[in-house]
């Protein structure tokens, strides 16, 4: 992954990030889990919602101490892991205990001109997490289907779980500290919270160094201004969330055209992907794969498996 200046420094994760979208890697030490779960205890739980974002509510200078406590302990561990990658933000999100509601599958927001690189977000837990207690859900090599632009203001498209969906998804099971760390072009949804406790995790943009930070701004159905944006202005992200018309406007970089991707779109992909693979799809044995790696402290293997090739 050497586009837009980031790339992993093992080259099988490399390789796993390119083909599939994303690579699970231990990152924290039970210490490191320790002192981010006292982070997150001390602070003023602000909304009653099941699912939350620490980010909504809360002051930019609240935010960022929040993302600078978070980042302290995250950022030297991804240091031995990749290079070229600038941390965007940090924040905690929380799946409360009971929460019935799983999260579709979606793309999450460019941070940059995707033509260029790619953005990474990295999910690392703070407990064991599996379909009990709301795990990651993916969809291994969606994130190279489509060339879209994803903002507040151009919505991911979002799919419910579905039989066609579950034959070409992945669980993904990880312990505390493993983190998930994957393309923001990969459609990845999360399982519901079914257990008695809250599900807490971490979660860290990253985004080329190299690169200037965007958002995508809708000119018109079929043209999107890329617009400069700076680190702050994620920080507000959640609240644009609700009002796009608030999204910072920024320095025009260039206006480009795009094809707006829709649930047809996406579905026709998957029918095509399940017809191509058939039962059980080739992302079931990279699951297994997956979980073998995590037992090994997310060691990857050396050499990929041409089973998993798309």
């Amino acid at each position: 992954m050497e586009a837009g200046g980031g790339r992993f420094l093992n080259a099988a994760d490399a390789w796993t990030l390119r083909e599939h979208g994303f690579v699970v890697k231990q990152l924290l030490m039970p210490h490191d889990i320790d002192s981010l779960r006292r982070t997150f205890d001390g602070l003023e739980r602000l909304q009653s919602a099941p699912f939350h974002v620490t980010l909504s509510g809360r002051s930019l200078r609240e935010n960022l101490e929040i993302s600078n406590e978070i980042a302290s302990l995250i950022q030297p561990r991804l240091e031995a892991i990749i290079s070229g990658y600038a941390v965007v933000g940090s924040t905690f999100i929380v799946k409360s205990q009971g929460e019935k509601g799983s999260i579709p599958l979606h793309q999450d927001w460019a941070s940059i001109d995707e033509r260029r690189g790619c953005s990474l977000n990295v999910w690392c837990p703070l407990v064991d997490v599996d379909a009990g207690n709301g795990a990651l859900v993916v969809i291994p090599g969606s994130h190279r289907w489509f060339q879209c632009h994803r903002s507040p203001q151009i919505p991911s498209v979002q799919l419910d779980f579905s039989p066609a969906i579950g034959q070409i998804a992945s669980t993904i099971e990880v312990k505390a500290g493993h983190a998930v760390i994957y393309d923001l072009r990969l459609f990845h949804g999360s399982h519901s919270n079914d257990s008695p406790l809250d599900r807490v995790v971490t979660q860290t943009g990253l985004a080329p160094a190299s690169e200037q930070l965007v958002w995508c701004h809708k000119k018109s159905e079929h043209e999107v201004d890329l617009r400069s944006a700076t680190t702050e202005d994620f920080f507000n992200g959640m609240e644009y969330a609700s009002q796009p018309s608030r999204m910072p406007t920024g320095k025009l970089i260039e206006t480009v055209a795009t094809t707006p991707l829709s649930e047809a779109d996406v579905l026709a992909r998957i029918e095509r992907e399940v017809a191509r693979f058939g039962s059980p799809p080739p992302p079931t044995r990279l699951h297994h794969r997956i979980k073998a790696a995590v037992r090994a402290f997310g060691q990857s293997p050396s050499q990929p498996q041409h089973e998993m090739v798309d």
